[in-house]
């Protein structure tokens, strides 16, 4: 009997040994390095490297910050000043943007349109015969227009013509949207998928800017790779659009 009984005992404890490596999922046969040299853990040869900040870098973000919160439109030449030297710190490369056909234009004679109850069936854009490209979202923090819900989305027909962009806006929560202005772009550009993004720069008081940016190419969408975008004055129309 006590035989029997030590036989269990040893098999209860190989048992709950093996269930503790399955839960901890370790095994003898796996290393783990820090980096590439396979016969030193502690090597961190291949690894990205962190640069740590510099106390001028450093300072250079607080003062940054500190202006931004203000929410004066009047700082934003000197937070450019603090931008354009903390980007000389970091070996950052500033491209100014270039001049970009196409245009932008004031919609016209568009009231609200309604989606409706059908939550299935809420469209901002209906045509089958058009290819959406990209679609980007942002909301007004600040202002008397908090809350304010902007889309802007890229849209192909074909080939053989640009494609074209819209911008419209909401305040009442997405129930309704109305457009206000309508982007086409230059010779037979397309927006690549996906590569489309807006921010809005947006102040308690004055104007509000909504920039957007978007991947192209051209030649009907074959040809050279390369970086667009428009920026538009959401308080008082006005807009251009430029090339990176």
């Amino acid at each position: 009997m006590k035989h029997i009984f030590s036989t269990l005992a040893i098999l209860f404890i190989f048992t709950f040994t093996l269930t503790a490596q399955e839960i901890y999922n370790t095994s003898s046969n796996t290393n783990l390095y820090k980096g590439n040299n396979t016969n030193d853990y502690n090597d961190v040869s291949g690894m990205n490297q962190v640069k740590e900040k510099t106390p001028e870098q450093i300072n250079l973000e607080n003062q940054i910050n500190s202006l931004r919160e203000t929410n004066n439109p009047a700082n934003r030449y000197r937070i450019e000043e603090l931008n354009n030297r903390f980007d000389e710190l970091n070996g950052n490369v500033v491209k100014p943007a270039e001049y970009y056909g196409g245009g932008i234009v004031q919609a016209q004679n568009n009231p609200p349109f309604i989606q409706g109850d059908n939550i299935g069936n809420t469209r901002i854009y209906n045509n089958s015969a058009n290819l959406i490209k990209g679609i980007a979202t942002f909301t007004e923090q600040i202002g008397t227009n908090a809350g304010r819900i902007w889309v802007v989305y890229a849209f192909s027909a074909n080939t053989s013509s640009p494609d074209s962009i819209r911008v419209l806006y909401s305040n009442n929560g997405g129930l309704t949207y109305s457009i206000y202005a309508n982007v086409y772009l230059g010779g037979t550009d397309k927006v690549n998928s996906d590569g489309l993004d807006i921010e809005i720069i947006e102040n308690s008081s004055g104007d509000k800017y909504l920039w957007c940016v978007y991947s192209l190419r051209t030649s009907g969408g074959s040809g050279n790779w390369f970086v667009g975008g428009f920026n538009l004055d959401i308080t008082t129309f006005g807009g251009s659009l430029w090339a990176l």
